[in-house]
C-alpha cells in the first residue's frame, strides 16, 4: 500500500510539471532588490540577447531559491549596477570640419529631422535637396527613421553663412526650418513673401520641405538691420510661427500688438504664417532695453507662448505674475491667443541675471519654462533644490499654469556654471531639460553616466508633473560636450542634439561611429533616449490549482517601444521574469499563503510601478488519515449498527462516507451509523473513509463483512368448517391430521385386549 501511495503521489507531480507553463527564458531574468516604483530600472543588461528561442527553457522557482543548477547557468545573466541602459542610439554626424546641431523633431511615423550647420565640405548626404556646400557655413537638414538609419541629409544655403537654428513638423508631415543667413543667393521660392536680403549682418529665413526633402517654399524674414532666429511651431491648423529678435526699424509687421521697434539694443519679433507662407499676423515685442526670444510653443487651444529674458523695464505687461523687473535682467513669459491678442505677460525674477532659454506646454495647458540663473533669491516654489549651486549660472526649472501663475520653481545645478538651451514634454506630462555644465557635482539620479567628463558635459534632467526629480545625467566624453535641443516624439522617445570635441562621447548603434574630425574640432551628435518605463499593469489574478501550484495571469503593459517582459515578485521578493503575460508558481507548501505583484519591463530595462498586490494560497490536498476499528453491532434481523475511531487532518475532518458493498450509502458527521433495511440471510461489507473541509477523502477502513441470520418458520391457524372442530396437526407437506379420533381408537383397543388376553404360564 505504501508503495501505492507513492505512485500515485510521483504521478501528480509529474502532471503537474506536465501542465503547459510559460516559458521562461534566462536572458529575461532580471534580479535586483532595489525599489522600481519611481518609473525606471537604473542598470545595465550585460547580456544583449533577444532571441527567447535559444534559451527556450522553462525556470522553476522554490519557496527560498533557484536550485544551484539555475544559479550558474543564470550568472552572466544577472545585470550589473553601472548605470541605466537609456541609449537606443547616439552617433556622430560631420565631416572634418566644424559642425553642430541645435534642435531636432519628429513626424507621426516616428521619422525624426534634425537641423544645424556645418563648415564640412564633406558633410554625409543621402537623397539631398542640395549635394554641396557653397561655402562658409551651410545649414544642413538630415532625417532618420525611428530605428537610426538615414533616409536623408542636405545642406541648405548660399555664399555666405547659414546657420540652421529649429525646426518643427506640421500634421501632413511636411518639415518646416529657421535659421539666420547672410547670404544674398539663399534658396527661395516663388510664393516667398520676402525674395531678397533685407540688409544688416543676417536675416533670418523659413524654409519648408516635404518629407522626403523636396522644398515646397522659403523666405527671408528681416529688415535693414540684424534679425536673429530662435524658434518655430506649427498649430493644430498646420499655422507656422516664428520668434526671433531684431534690431531693424522696418520689420514686417500686420495686424501688430506692438506695430515699431520699442527701442534698446534689440526687440522680440512674433509672426505668424499660414500653411501656403502668407503672412497672417507679425509684432514687435520688446521695451526700452535688450528684450531677447528664448522659447515658442502651442498650447491645446492653439494659443501661443513665448518665452525670453528683458533688461526693459517698460516690457509689455498683463495680469502679471510679476509686474515689475527686480534684476538686471528677468526672465518674461508672455501669452497670446492664436489672433495674437495679449493674454497675459509677466516678469519672472530675482536681483541679477535670469535668463530664459525655452519654453513648452504640456497636456493641461500648463506651461514650463527654463533657462539660467546666478540670483541667489531666485524664486523657488516646491522646488527640488531650493538653493543656488554655486559657480557662474545655475539651471532652471518653472512651471505656471495656463494663467501665468507659478506652480513649482526649482534651481538645478552644482557648484560651477550650469545652463539649459532646451525643454520638453511627453505624453504623461513629464517634463525634460538639456543643457550644459561644468559642474563635476551636478545632481544625478538613476543616471547613465555619474561622472563629470571634466570639460563640460551635456546633461539631461527629467522631472513629473509635480516637480519631482526622476532622472538626470552627464552625457559626454573627456573633451567638451555642448548642448543643443531636446524634443519628445508621440511614442515619447527622446531626443536631444548637440555638438562634442569628445572622441569617446557615448556612442551605440551609430551612423558614424568614430568622430570624423581631429578633438580640436567639433562635430554634431544626435542621439535617442528612451526614459519612459512601462505602464502598470492594471489586473492580476492568481488561482491556485494544486498543494504546489499558483497560477498567474495579467493584463499587458504598454510602453513607447514595447514591453519586453514582466517581473515577478513573491511575497515581496524578486523570483524571476517572463515575456508572456501568465506563469505558474510551481514547488510550493501546501496551504502556503503568498502575495504576488509583477512589474512590466522594456528593452532598455526600464520597469514600470508594480501591480496591485494579490494575496492566494494553495490548496489543501492532504487526505484525512485512514479509519481504523471499524465495528458492526447487532440491533435486529434488519438493522446493524457501525461505529469507528475518529480520523485525523491537518485541517479538519468534517464528514465520514460510508460505503456498502463498495457503494456509498451515507455520510454522517458522527463516528457511527445505523443501518436499516437489511435482508436476513444476505451478506454485506461494509468500509469508511473520512472527508476533510476541501473535499480530500482518506482512505477506506479495512472492509467489515456480515451476514444477517435466515429467519425460523412459523405455524398458521387454519379456519374450522363447523362449531365443533376436531384437534389437528400438521405433517410435513402441511396435511391437517385427525390426531384426538385416532388417539381415543387407540386407547379402547388396549382395554379391550387385556380383557381378553389369557395369562400363559411356562414350565
Amino acid at each position: 500500500m505504501n508503495n501505492a501511495r507513492f505512485l500515485i503521489v510521483f504521478l501528480v507531480v509529474i502532471s503537474s510539471a506536465c501542465v503547459i507553463t510559460p516559458q521562461i527564458t534566462t536572458a529575461d531574468i532580471f534580479k535586483t532588490t532595489m525599489d522600481f516604483e519611481s518609473t525606471w530600472i537604473p542598470l545595465q543588461i550585460t547580456s544583449q540577447n533577444e532571441d527567447y528561442s535559444e534559451l527556450n527553457k522553462v525556470q522553476r522557482f522554490s519557496n527560498d531559491k533557484f536550485s544551484q543548477k539555475n544559479i550558474n547557468h543564470l550568472n552572466e545573466f544577472i545585470p550589473q549596477y553601472i548605470g541605466a541602459n537609456v541609449l537606443e542610439f547616439s552617433t556622430f554626424i560631420g565631416g572634418t570640419s566644424e559642425s553642430s546641431f541645435f534642435n531636432a523633431a519628429t513626424d507621426s511615423n516616428g521619422n525624426v529631422y534634425i537641423i544645424g550647420e556645418t563648415f564640412a565640405t564633406d558633410f554625409p548626404v543621402l537623397n539631398a535637396f542640395q549635394n554641396t556646400s557653397k561655402g562658409g557655413y551651410d545649414s544642413v537638414i538630415m532625417k532618420f527613421n525611428s530605428t537610426g538609419s538615414l533616409l536623408f541629409s542636405t545642406y541648405f544655403g548660399g555664399l555666405g553663412t547659414d546657420w540652421g537654428r529649429d525646426v518643427t513638423v506640421d500634421s501632413k508631415d511636411n518639415v518646416y526650418i529657421t535659421g539666420l543667413t547672410s547670404s544674398t543667393d539663399f534658396p527661395t521660392t516663388s510664393g516667398a513673401i520676402q525674395k531678397t536680403y533685407g540688409g544688416g549682418a543676417y536675416d533670418a529665413f523659413l524654409s519648408k520641405f516635404n518629407s522626403t526633402g523636396n522644398l515646397l517654399y522659403s523666405t527671408y524674414l528681416g529688415g535693414n538691420k540684424d534679425e536673429e532666429s530662435y524658434k518655430i511651431v506649427t498649430d493644430s491648423q498646420d499655422n507656422l510661427y516664428f520668434s526671433g529678435t531684431t534690431s531693424s526699424l522696418d520689420f514686417p509687421t500686420l495686424h501688430a500688438l506692438q506695430s515699431s521697434y520699442n527701442g534698446g539694443p534689440i526687440d522680440n519679433v512674433l509672426t505668424k504664417f499660414n500653411s501656403s507662407g502668407s503672412l497672417i499676423f507679425s509684432t514687435y515685442l520688446g521695451g526700452d532695453g535688450r528684450d531677447t526670444s528664448g522659447g515658442l510653443a502651442i498650447d491645446q487651444n492653439d494659443n501661443i507662448v513665448l518665452g525670453g529674458s528683458t533688461d526693459s523695464t517698460n516690457y509689455p505687461i498683463l495680469k502679471a505674475y510679476q509686474k515689475s523687473k527686480n534684476g538686471q535682467t528677468d526672465v518674461v513669459l508672455t501669452k497670446f491667443n492664436s489672433t495674437g491678442s495679449l493674454l497675459f505677460s509677466t516678469y519672472f525674477g530675482a536681483s541679477t541675471f535670469d535668463n530664459g532659454n525655452d519654453v513648452a506646454v504640456d497636456s493641461k495647458n500648463n506651461i514650463y519654462v527654463t533657462g539660467s540663473t546666478d540670483s541667489l533669491s531666485f524664486p523657488t516654489i516646491n522646488a527640488y533644490q531650493t538653493s543656488y549651486g554655486g559657480g557662474v549660472f545655475d539651471a532652471f526649472l518653472s512651471k505656471f499654469n495656463s494663467s501665468g501663475s507659478p506652480l513649482f520653481s526649482t534651481f538645478l545645478g552644482g557648484i560651477n556654471q550650469d545652463v539649459t538651451t532646451g525643454v520638453a514634454v511627453d505624453s504623461r506630462d513629464n517634463a525634460y531639460i538639456i543643457g550644459g555644465t561644468y559642474s563635476s557635482n551636478f545632481p544625478t539620479l538613476n543616471a547613465y553616466n555619474r561622472t563629470y567628463g571634466g570639460t563640460g558635459d551635456v546633461f539631461l534632467s527629467k522631472f513629473n508633473s509635480t516637480g519631482s526629480f526622476l532622472f538626470s545625467s552627464y552625457f559626454g566624453g573627456t573633451s567638451e560636450d555642448l548642448p543643443g535641443g531636446v524634443t519628445v516624439s508621440r511614442k515619447d522617445n527622446i531626443y536631444i542634439a548637440g555638438a562634442t570635441y569628445s572622441p569617446n562621447f557615448p556612442i551605440q548603434k551609430a551612423y558614424q561611429a568614430t568622430k570624423p574630425s581631429s578633438n580640436t574640432v567639433r562635430t554634431s551628435f544626435f542621439a535617442q533616449l528612451d526614459l519612459t518605463a512601462p505602464t502598470k499593469i492594471k489586473t492580476l489574478n492568481a488561482t491556485a490549482v494544486s498543494g504546489s501550484q499558483i497560477n498567474l495571469h495579467w493584463s499587458p503593459a504598454t510602453d513607447d517601444q514595447g514591453v519586453k517582459g514582466y517581473n515577478i515578485f513573491r511575497d515581496g521578493a524578486y523570483i524571476g521574469s517572463i515575456p508572456s503575460t501568465s506563469f505558474a508558481d510551481i514547488e510550493l507548501k501546501e496551504l502556503s499563503s503568498h502575495s504576488y505583484t509583477v512589474s512590466a519591463f522594456d528593452k532598455i530595462g526600464h520597469i514600470g510601478k508594480q501591480s496591485a498586490t494579490v494575496t492566494v494560497s494553495t490548496l489543501d490536498v492532504t487526505a484525512p488519515t485512514r479509519v481504523n476499528a471499524l465495528n458492526i453491532l447487532f440491533v435486529s434481523d434488519t438493522q446493524r449498527e457501525l461505529n469507528w475511531n475518529p480520523a485525523t487532518d491537518n485541517m479538519a475532518v468534517t464528514t465520514y462516507n460510508i460505503y456498502r458493498d463498495g457503494i456509498l450509502l451515507n455520510t454522517t458527521v458522527k463516528t457511527s451509523y445505523l443501518d436499516s433495511g437489511l435482508k436476513g440471510g444476505t451478506t454485506y461489507t461494509y468500509t469508511v473513509a473520512a472527508v476533510d473541509a476541501a473535499g480530500n477523502i482518506g482512505v477506506q477502513s479495512k472492509p467489515v463483512t456480515i451476514t444477517t441470520q435466515t429467519p425460523v418458520p412459523t405455524q398458521t391457524p387454519q379456519p374450522s368448517t363447523s362449531k365443533t372442530q376436531t384437534p389437528t396437526s400438521t405433517i410435513k407437506g402441511g396435511t391437517p391430521f385427525p390426531f384426538l379420533p385416532l388417539l381415543f381408537g387407540l386407547m379402547l383397543i388396549v382395554v379391550w385386549r387385556r380383557k381378553n388376553i389369557k395369562v400363559i404360564k411356562f414350565k
